[in-house]
């Protein structure tokens, strides 16, 4: 009797210490971390931002299409990403991370004269996943990032990502105009969903 008690109390502990946890809301917040100009070596004419466990390397001048997520302690490249086929100007990183930065979404605007998308990358526990494409940009003049007007919440468990009340072009679907507030994502380390209503 006295080893059930120990494990209902042991129990009975643990639900009072992590479920309080799980069902709150955490918001992630953006973090404007400021790229340093590598100006020799290796990575030269790249920009490196710092992430702690991770560098962020995106290409500038004749690698400006070019990016990849290094570990700092083993200096091994996690992934990397070359866009070769598309007119893409330029790649713009937004990162967001949450309280205690075990998790960090990095957006990353493909983008010429205007926004075409975002690549998405999730680091969650020190693993990093390349989530796919949000074939998305705000309906305004020069078609702006989705990412300045993303909001990315941690809830039970779960990685969400949703827009404020702005007209999103969805490239997708023939450059349908759709509602912010109806666009919401699941990010996981299976890829992207749609959250449909």
């Amino acid at each position: 009797m006295y080893v059930l008690m120990t494990y209902f109390k042991i129990i009975v502990l643990f639900f009072l210490r992590f479920l309080p946890s799980f069902a709150q809301d955490f918001t992630f917040k953006p973090d404007e971390i400021e790229g340093i100009l590598i100006e020799s070596g290796e990575n030269k004419n790249h920009y490196a931002y710092d992430l702690g466990d991770y560098t962020f390397i995106k290409g500038v001048y004749e690698n400006n299409l070019t990016f990849k997520i290094q570990n700092k302690m083993t200096s091994d490249i996690e992934f990397a990403y070359k866009d070769t086929i598309s007119d893409a100007m330029i790649l713009i990183p937004n990162f967001f991370k949450n309280e205690d930065n075990s998790i960090i979404v990095i957006m990353i605007e493909v983008a010429a004269e205007y926004s075409w998308g975002q690549e998405i990358v999730l680091i969650n526990d020190r693993i990093v996943n390349y989530l796919g494409y949000l074939n998305y940009a705000v309906a305004a003049d020069n078609e702006e990032s989705i990412a300045i007007y993303c909001t990315i919440k941690e809830n039970q468990g779960k990685i969400i990502m949703s827009f404020q009340d702005v007209p999103i072009i969805d490239y997708s679907d023939a450059n349908k105009i759709i509602n912010g507030e109806d666009l919401k994502f699941e990010l996981s380390s299976e890829g992207i969903r749609k959250i449909t209503k």
